[in-house]
This record gives C-alpha cells, sequence and structure tokens, in this order.
C-alpha cells in the first residue's frame, strides 16, 4: 500500500509507471487522487506520451469532473493529435467551469480559425482581450480570422498591431 506522498515523489522523480500503479491500488479515490492524476496527466504530457496522459486525465475527471484545468489539458493534447472539435469541445467545457481561462479562449479561437468557425474565433479573441489587453498573439489571431474571411484591410491592421505591439515577434 502507497501513500499520496510517496505517488507525488515517483512522479516527481519520473517513475511514472510505478506511480501509475500506486495510485491504481488505492482504496479510495477522492480529491487528493484527482490531484496525483492531474500532476501524472501534465508530466506524462510533458514529456510527450500522451495516450497516457489523457487517460492521467480522464481518471481525474471521473473524481472531479468540475476542473476546468483537466478540461483545458485535454484539449491540449486533442489540439496536439490535430482533432480541432475534439480540442474545441474540451476547451469549452473548461471555459463553462471558469470563463476567466484567457489561454482557453486563445486555443479555442484557433481552434475555431482551423473548423471555419470565424466569427466564434473572434468573439473567443474578444473575450481574450477583454480579459488580459490587447497583445500580439491575439492580433495574431484575430488576422488569422479576419483573413478567413477574406476582410484583408482589417486582418492587415491586426498584423500590423501586433508588430507594434511586439516587434520581435514576427
Amino acid at each position: 500500500h502507497c501513500s499520496f506522498g510517496r505517488i507525488f515523489v515517483l512522479i516527481a522523480i519520473g517513475r511514472i509507471e510505478e506511480a501509475f500503479i500506486a495510485l491504481e491500488q488505492l482504496p479510495v479515490k477522492d480529491e487528493r487522487a484527482c490531484e496525483v492524476y492531474f500532476k501524472l496527466g501534465r508530466r506524462l504530457f510533458d514529456n510527450h506520451r500522451l495516450e497516457e496522459s489523457l487517460e492521467a486525465f480522464q481518471q481525474a475527471l471521473r473524481i472531479a469532473p468540475g476542473l476546468a484545468g483537466t478540461h483545458y489539458n485535454i484539449g491540449m493534447i486533442y489540439e496536439t493529435w490535430a482533432m480541432h472539435q475534439q480540442a474545441a469541445t474540451a476547451y469549452e467545457q473548461a471555459l463553462a467551469l471558469n470563463a476567466d481561462m484567457i489561454d482557453a479562449h486563445v486555443r479555442l479561437s484557433k481552434m475555431y480559425i482551423k473548423l471555419y468557425r470565424t466569427q466564434d474565433a473572434l468573439a473567443q479573441i474578444d473575450e481574450a482581450i477583454r480579459h488580459e489587453g490587447e497583445k500580439s498573439d491575439t492580433c495574431n489571431i484575430g488576422a488569422q480570422a479576419h483573413m478567413q474571411q477574406l476582410d484583408h484591410k482589417r486582418a492587415a491592421e491586426l498584423f500590423q498591431r501586433a508588430v507594434h505591439l511586439e516587434p520581435d515577434n514576427r
């Protein structure tokens, strides 16, 4: 029988398989287990072990389905796999739980562009700007959406604004 502390140590030192086995053997699946699954999912994601990372995040959701960060991380996995609709759904779920997740708004806007949902993409960029102010990245994404709408004038304005905000990011 293994404690949560030992499982955290196993994750921290990269002994992922042992951590997974120990976690599965725990008799109670509570908030601590959810936190462990989340940390395990992040570690696996960082090590490009996406299938296992998705499994860990899904286990975390089974315990605590209302955690926006878990949905967000699942979206990042789907985005990495170019599964744009699934990524968009995960980001939407994250935002339904926490509308202040700026990164989720930005990533969701990128997915919407890939799905040709241009108006939805622009709405998400507007939300990100409302929360965080205008940034180079949000201007670039907005410009891409306007290009998709064939509004080249507005796209050019936003690309210029992005360069003005961050001259080294061309």
